[in-house]
């Protein structure tokens, strides 16, 4: 199997840092991902998860916890936030009681940067 260039030479910038002889910054063989200037940025690494068919819950750039029947947002950025589970689920917002969704396996919510929104997910009904 011939190895896949993920991010060529040049695409990973770091003042300072130089990698000698190395034409390809991430490559991937198999199941297997080589990075030779690490520690990987947020875009980087994103690149690496979806090149494994990684489940995305969130598309922006905020913080997320996701465990135990719950998923935590909190908004680094004004926005439109959209969940996505990898199966559908009854979604109930925690702090207000309400199920805005029912066997919904995605759920769209509007937040302003600072915000905290917690989610229960149940699967059991859906």
């Amino acid at each position: 199997m011939q190895d896949e260039v993920l991010l060529p030479g040049g695409q990973l910038q770091r003042p300072g840092f130089v990698v000698p002889g190395a034409p390809e910054t991430i490559t991937r063989s198999g199941n297997v991902f080589y990075c030779a200037a690490p520690p990987l940025g947020a875009p980087h690494l994103r690149q690496v998860l979806e090149a494994a068919n990684v489940h995305f819950y969130l598309d922006a750039p905020d913080v997320l916890m996701a465990g135990a029947g719950y998923i935590a947002v909190h908004a680094t950025t004004d926005g439109t936030k959209t969940l996505r589970l990898p199966n559908r689920a009854d979604w109930c917002n925690v702090r207000t009681g309400t199920v805005p969704l029912h066997d919904s396996q995605s759920y769209t919510v509007t937040m302003q940067a600072g915000e905290t929104l917690l989610l229960q997910i149940d699967r059991s009904g859906a």
